[in-house]
């Protein structure tokens, strides 16, 4: 009588696939990480572009001049997808016409909040 063999992997087998698992994951997750990144900065730099167009043309519709301030609610019209005007206050203060939108670089940090 033949004795059944016995299939599966060897231990060595098994060590080599979870060293190509971790292999791949070590190069994948940085890389996947700095996508994320600079996906969120270019949406914030989207944004700023989008508010200040949203500025400018206010500020010409209603003849302000350099320096007047502008309200989220005076903008709120002139942007496109938005529809809470208080989510457009910027923690840095009032916005007036002709100053830019500060930028915010995306930093590993900031990933924390998306």
């Amino acid at each position: 009588m033949r004795k059944p063999e016995i299939e599966g992997f060897t231990l060595t087998e098994i060590i080599i696939i979870v060293a190509i698992i971790g292999l791949l994951a070590a190069f994948g997750i940085p890389s996947f990480r700095q996508a994320r990144i600079n996906s969120i900065a270019n949406a914030k730099e989207k944004n700023i572009r989008i508010i200040e167009a949203a500025v400018a043309k206010w500020a010409e519709e209603n003849k302000k001049v350099e320096g007047d301030p502008v309200a989220a609610s005076d903008i709120h019209p002139y942007i496109e997808g938005v529809t809470d005007a208080a989510s457009l206050t910027s923690p840095d203060g009032p916005l007036t016409v002709g100053s830019s939108v500060p930028t915010l670089p995306a930093t590993v940090g900031d990933t924390a909040h998306y």
